[in-house]
């Protein structure tokens, strides 16, 4: 079977799965991604763009089921990419734009503990990404990200 088939079912499934959800908090999505998918930030729209442009396998704020205390809740990573090292491996990314918002950095903090909570172990199987202090981006840790974890021969040129 062609990998390149597995990773089309994958992203089919996933998107189909996804699709069974409400989406969350739509009215914030406003940015446009090349292909027209609409994202919460411009760095989530150039990660988007560029793991399109290099063709990875992936979807946009997958949900995940959790458990939160005793309850059951959802984590909503910005991008779930299928490895294409066995095809059969996910890892999350998750970007972090307003780091100098005391707000947002308690937020962020909260996610880290959600995931870890659940196993879900930063730079393991979740890596975050986060604009530069003047708002810039950079998107050298998600070439390395996708070189270590995604497709290693990958030649991951700058945007």
């Amino acid at each position: 079977v062609e990998m390149d088939a597995i990773a089309r079912r994958w992203i089919e499934s996933s998107e189909k799965y996804k699709r069974s959800f409400e989406p969350f908090r739509p009215d914030e999505l406003i940015h446009t991604t090349r292909d027209g998918t609409l994202v919460r930030s411009k760095g989530e729209a150039l990660i988007y763009n560029y793991l399109s442009e290099l063709g990875v396998p992936f979807v946009y704020e997958l949900p995940i089921r959790i458990r939160l205390g005793s309850k059951g809740s959802l984590l909503l990573p910005d991008f779930t990419v299928l490895s294409e090292i066995d095809y059969e491996s996910v890892i999350y990314i998750e970007h972090q734009g307003m780091m100098d918002d005391p707000k947002y950095r308690n937020g962020f903090t909260e996610k880290v503990y959600r995931y870890w909570s659940n196993n879900y172990i930063p730079e393991r199987d979740v890596f975050f990404t986060f604009d530069l202090p003047n708002g810039g981006t950079d998107n050298s840790s998600v070439r390395s990200i996708i070189r270590r974890y995604i497709r290693p021969e990958a030649s991951c040129h700058q945007i």
